[in-house]
């Protein structure tokens, strides 16, 4: 188990950097990858710092150190698979969210994560059904239904669209992206459907 001078540490990288004391928090976070270096989580901590302040190669490291350790935290492979498309490593970095494709995600956050991230490759379809599922699990955000609209959108779906952009717009009624979005596919589903009508 870490000790409790462990996670206090990994509090106050954190707390730092909600403070915006960047430098605090790295040091913060030096010491206790030093003090600590068989603590995973210190590991994953190291890596979300990395990425936050735009250096991918490092949050690759710490995060694969992380998983060294402890390979099960499905959090820990979506932030390898985010630092591997940071890093242009598209290949490696497609083959880590097919992997992820076929874990259970028990969280929104693991859901969503994997449908940025299965966006991100062009797998839309997909990333769709992970915001779906994402939704279910947390029917109170209004940007999950936004995103589900928006891929839905992309792909032709458009009365799918209409009814996760209804849902948005009635969880956040100030989303004026959302109403612009919702208000403009009428005229893509008359496009779609008019040369179908005017069919012999």
């Amino acid at each position: 188990m870490p000790s409790t001078h462990a996670k206090q540490l990994e509090a106050q990288v954190w707390d730092s950097l909600k403070a915006n004391d960047v430098q605090q928090a790295i040091a913060h976070c030096e010491r206790l990858n030093s003090e600590f270096p068989n603590f995973a989580s210190g590991w994953h901590t190291a890596s979300q710092l990395a990425l936050k302040l735009g250096n991918a190669r490092m949050a690759l490291d710490a995060i694969r150190e992380a998983l060294r350790m402890d390979s099960e935290p499905v959090g820990w492979a979506l932030q390898e698979a985010q630092c591997l498309l940071k890093l242009g490593r598209e290949e490696e970095g497609r083959a880590c969210i097919e992997r992820l494709s076929l874990s259970d995600m028990s969280t929104p956050y693991e859901c969503a994560t994997l449908g940025l991230l299965l966006t991100k490759v062009d797998d839309r379809r997909t990333a769709v059904s992970c915001y779906e599922r994402a939704a279910q699990l947390q029917p109170d955000d209004a940007q999950l239904y936004y995103n589900v609209a928006s891929l839905q959108r992309t792909l032709g779906d458009l009365d799918e669209a209409e009814v996760n952009f209804d849902k948005a717009i009635n969880l956040n009624p100030k989303d004026f992206e959302a109403w612009k979005l919702r208000s403009e596919l009428r005229s893509e589903i008359e496009i779609f459907w008019n040369p179908i009508r005017k069919s012999p």
